[in-house]
């Protein structure tokens, strides 16, 4: 299973969602709702792929360069969780 993978995961609770990543052992998934949820991997039981993804890079630390002749712009992102989608 790879990031942007729509999978299910069997613990204390049933979740159903994409993955996001897996770090630390931590499992992030990104529900239905919008919300994240980490799930500690010493919990799961059993996890399967629902479908496989487009694939999901994150990257860190990207540079922007500059066009030329174009204004620069700042952008305020007040959103949480809810705001964000994985696309």
């Amino acid at each position: 299973m790879k990031p942007g993978d729509r999978i299910k995961v069997i613990s204390d609770k049933d979740y159903e969602g994409v993955l996001v990543q897996e770090k630390q052992d931590v499992l992030v998934l990104k529900l239905d709702s919008g919300y994240n949820v980490g799930i500690s991997s010493a919990k799961i039981k059993k996890t399967e792929l629902v479908s496989k993804g487009r694939g999901l890079e994150i990257k860190y630390n990207q540079k922007v360069s500059d066009k030329k002749g174009l204004p620069s712009i700042s952008i305020l992102h007040t959103g949480g969780t809810i705001a964000s989608k994985v696309d």
